[in-house]
C-alpha cells in the first residue's frame, strides 16, 4: 500500500499592522513598515502587489500618497491566502522638523568648511532635510551663512534655515519659517613644550 500526504490547506497569514510614513521614507523598507507572519506545513513563497492612491495638495494636504498592499503566501502544493495592509504617506509639518541645534566647537576641531554635513541638517523622522531634496514633500529647505568674526581666532557663523511648505495643512498659499542655528568657533591657547 502507498500514504500519500498532501497538502491542502491554505497558509496562515497575519498581516502586518497598517503604517504611516513620511514621504522621504521607503514604503518598499520592511523593517520600517513590516511584513506579514506566515505558516504553512510546507514551503511556501511571501510577496506583495501595491495599488497606489496619490493625491494633490487641494485634495489632501496632510497626505502624499495612500499604499494598499496585499500580501500573498503561496505554499508549493499551490494553496494561497492573503492578507491586506495599507501605508500612508504623510506630508510634513514644520512642527514635525527637528531642527539642528547649536555649536561650539574649538579651532582646532574644525578641518574643513563647517557645511551641514559638520554640524547637522535639519531631520524629518531620522532622515536628513538636504536643500533640493524634499521636494516630493512639497518641502523646501534652505540656508544663508553669516560669518562675525569676535576676536583673533574666535568667530561666529549664524546660520539662517528657511523652511518653506507649499503645502500647508491648514490649506491656503505657501507658508515659510525660519530657525536660526548658532555655530561658534573658539581659539585655542598655544601649546608650549619645553626642552628638558
Amino acid at each position: 500500500s502507498h500514504i500519500v500526504v498532501e497538502d491542502k490547506w491554505k497558509p496562515e497569514i497575519t498581516c502586518p499592522d497598517d503604517a504611516t510614513i513620511w514621504c522621504l521614507q521607503n514604503p518598499d523598507d520592511l523593517i520600517l513598515v513590516g511584513q506579514p507572519v506566515a505558516f504553512d506545513c510546507s514551503d511556501f513563497e511571501l510577496d506583495y502587489t501595491d495599488v497606489y492612491v496619490q493625491y494633490t495638495c487641494s485634495e489632501n494636504p496632510s497626505v502624499l500618497m495612500e499604499i494598499t498592499r496585499t500580501w500573498l503566501v503561496n505554499d508549493e502544493y499551490n494553496n494561497s491566502n492573503s492578507c491586506v495592509q495599507h501605508i500612508t504617506v504623510s506630508r510634513p509639518e514644520f512642527s514635525d522638523v527637528a531642527m539642528p541645534g547649536d555649536v561650539d566647537m574649538d579651532c582646532d576641531e574644525v578641518s574643513g568648511p563647517l557645511t551641514p554635513d559638520v554640524t547637522g541638517y535639519p531631520l524629518l523622522g531620522g532622515i536628513d532635510l538636504v536643500p533640493g531634496g524634499a521636494g516630493i514633500c512639497s518641502f523646501g529647505i534652505s540656508f544663508t551663512d553669516e560669518t562675525i568674526d569676535i576676536c583673533q581666532g574666535t568667530y561666529q557663523i549664524i546660520r539662517t534655515w528657511k523652511l518653506t511648505d507649499i503645502c500647508p495643512e491648514a490649506g491656503g498659499g505657501t507658508t515659510q519659517t525660519t530657525h536660526i542655528q548658532y555655530i561658534t568657533v573658539n581659539d585655542v591657547p598655544p601649546t608650549v613644550s619645553f626642552a628638558s
